[in-house]
């Protein structure tokens, strides 16, 4: 019985290993390269373009639904409270949803960032988002620095490396 349970275990990772091997891959692919241009509104109708010249800024792709985006933004809005990010420095942009959807649930979560609306999903698409929460740090040459999908165990380390000099 043991024999079976031990290749119903290693046949699970590695189905779990080839599931999320194509999306890791597109992740380390897409770092060093120019990120892709893009404007959103903001919740307040106000357009808003990134990457910001001369700045790095740190983008959230999430959704209301999403629980490990809950437990990522309330991280980061934690380090934005503690001095760590600055408020222009972390773009929250919600993937596919209404401003009402989004307004509602913010009403319940106030967050300190930025928070715009993806609502045709296009952006999400340009920078390959394969879940959420997807997190992408933008280097101040508009590069993709890192890109990560799903929670992050070292994201408040590498938010602070990221901003350290900044």
């Amino acid at each position: 019985m043991k024999k079976y349970l031990n290749i119903l275990f290693y046949g699970i990772i590695t189905l779990l290993l080839m599931t999320k091997i194509p999306g890791i891959y597109k992740n380390f692919s897409a770092q060093n390269k120019l990120a892709p241009v893009a404007t959103l509104k903001r919740l307040s109708g106000e357009e808003i373009g990134f990457p910001i010249p001369n700045q790095k800024t740190i983008v959230v792709f999430w959704a209301t639904w999403c629980g490990p985006c809950k437990i990522e933004l309330n991280r980061l809005n934690q380090m934005m409270a503690d001095g760590a990010i600055k408020s222009n420095q972390l773009l929250a942009v919600s993937i596919q949803e209404s401003a009402e959807t989004v307004n509602t649930f913010l009403e319940k979560n106030p967050y300190q960032f930025l928070i715009a609306l993806d609502q045709s999903g296009l952006v999400a698409e340009k920078y390959n988002v394969q879940g959420t929460p997807t997190v992408v740090f933008l280097d101040e040459n508009g590069k993709v620095e890192w890109i990560t999908t799903g929670l992050s165990p070292t994201l408040e380390l590498r938010v602070k490396n990221f901003l350290k000099n900044f």
